[in-house]
C-alpha cells in the first residue's frame, strides 16, 4: 500500500516555485447569444403582446389565466393515454373548441377580471358563454376558424415559454 494520494489534476506549485501574476489582462468580448431555444422561450414571452380577436389585443395566457381557466373547465392540461396521443398526432380533442373558447376569452381580460373568475368560477363560466356567443357565434363561422387558429398560436407559445426539467447531480 502506498501513502500517496491520486493526483486530482489541480496544478500545485512546488516549494521553490513562485506564483505569477499575467502581465497584461485580456477579456473576451461577449459572444451574440446563438441558443435557439432560449431565443424561442423569449419570443414565446413576447408574441402575446401583439396578439388581437376580434380587434381586441389579448393579455398573454400567463399563469393565472392558466388557473382560472382550469376552474372553468379547461381539458387540455388534463389530456391523458390515448387521447393525449391522438391531440400529439392530430393536433384535435373533445372539446378543443370549449377549450379555445375559454383561453382566448381569458386572454381579453385583464387581470383583475381573471382573478375574480379564480374565486367564481360559475360566473366566469356564464360570462364565457355569453362572450362566445356574441362575438364567436358557433362552429363553422369565420370568427370560430379566427378563434381556433388564435388558441393554437396561444398554446404554441405557452408551451415553448415552459422551461425543460434538467436533473442536478446530488440527492434529489
Amino acid at each position: 500500500m502506498t501513502d500517496t494520494l491520486p493526483d486530482a489534476g489541480i496544478p500545485t506549485l512546488t516549494p521553490t516555485e513562485q506564483p505569477r501574476l499575467p502581465e497584461k489582462l485580456t477579456f473576451d468580448e461577449p459572444a451574440e447569444p446563438t441558443n435557439t431555444d432560449a431565443q424561442t422561450k423569449t419570443d414565446a414571452i413576447t408574441h402575446p403582446q401583439h396578439r388581437t380577436f376580434a380587434g381586441q389585443k389579448l393579455h398573454p395566457f400567463d399563469w393565472r389565466r392558466q388557473e382560472a381557466a382550469d376552474g372553468l373547465g379547461l381539458k387540455l392540461f388534463k389530456l391523458q393515454g390515448d387521447v393525449a396521443a391522438e391531440f400529439a398526432e392530430t393536433e384535435r380533442y373533445d372539446g378543443i373548441a370549449g377549450d379555445a373558447s375559454i383561453v382566448v376569452w381569458l386572454c381579453t381580460l385583464p387581470p383583475s377580471q381573471v382573478a375574480k373568475y379564480i374565486r367564481l368560477p360559475g360566473q366566469g363560466t356564464e360570462a364565457q358563454l355569453k362572450w362566445a356567443e356574441a362575438e364567436v357565434g358557433g362552429i363553422g363561422t369565420a370568427r370560430h376558424g379566427e378563434m381556433m387558429e388564435t388558441y393554437g398560436e396561444i398554446l404554441g407559445d405557452f408551451m415553448a415559454s415552459l422551461g425543460e426539467i434538467v436533473q442536478a447531480p446530488g440527492k434529489q
